[in-house]
């Protein structure tokens, strides 16, 4: 390949622009192609519960599905993974006194981290959550919580995406991973690079089961895109 370096964005999906942006302004080409596909999974209110003493939210992707919800949600602590979440919620509540208790963390890790010291045992939380993910939910149960965790979102594989000519893949999660995994056309990359532990972990775990599909992996455990920047930069 001739002229800049070519990164191709896997995700995440509603924030392409901002990342592509961050891989420009290190001089690559960036090439937007998500690996997934983010899917609203509407839920109801468990009748069980009239409120709960806990919010948490670890993905702005959740936002569409509590919608409906939020008016039910005035005066609860809110615990939350990532600014972008942060954001996308302050908007949702605007005009209600929902104020973040605690984070945004950068990872669920951290989050748990926090949220210890201020967790009591029976505490009720309500956690919509991917159809992937569950680390919160169990890491609650053991500490005692009672924790509602209605699936909010689905994410589906684009398994028939074509990868592009590269020098580097961007994940923005394990999903995505996942689907370049399984993708028909097997591809490969000399350079992989991960927001956050969790989505690095599955790297890691496809370099081990199959050698040379990813060869070296950076990692960002500050998941801004100006984090991408000074990486590839050589910042970082």
């Amino acid at each position: 390949m001739n002229g800049a370096p070519r990164i191709w964005v896997t995700g995440p999906v509603k924030r392409l622009t901002a990342w592509c942006a961050a891989a420009r302004q290190a001089g690559w080409e960036p090439i937007a192609e998500p690996l997934i596909e983010i899917v609203p999974a509407p839920f109801d209110w468990p009748a069980e519960h009239e409120r709960f003493d806990w919010l948490c939210v670890t993905s702005a992707n959740a936002m569409s599905s509590l919608a409906p919800h939020v008016a039910r949600l005035a005066g609860v602590r809110v615990a939350i993974v990532g600014a972008a979440t942060e954001a996308a919620l302050r908007a949702l509540s605007s005009d209600l006194p929902l104020a973040v208790t605690l984070g945004p963390a950068d990872e669920s890790s951290e989050l748990e981290r926090l949220w210890e010291p201020h967790l009591v045992a029976g505490e009720s939380v309500l956690w919509p959550r991917s159809d992937l993910a569950d680390e919160i939910g169990r890491w609650l149960r053991s500490r005692g919580a009672v924790v509602h965790d209605p699936v909010a979102y689905v994410n589906r594989p684009r398994y028939e995406v074509d990868p592009p000519e590269c020098d580097a893949v961007f994940f923005a999660s394990p999903s995505a991973v996942h689907a370049f995994a399984a993708n028909r056309a097997r591809p490969c990359t000399h350079l992989g690079i991960a927001i956050g532990s969790t989505t690095a972990g599955a790297i890691e775990a496809l370099q081990l089961d199959e050698p040379g599909r990813i060869g070296r992996l950076d990692t960002l455990l500050d998941v801004s895109p100006h984090a991408l920047t000074k990486l590839l930069s050589g910042d970082a």
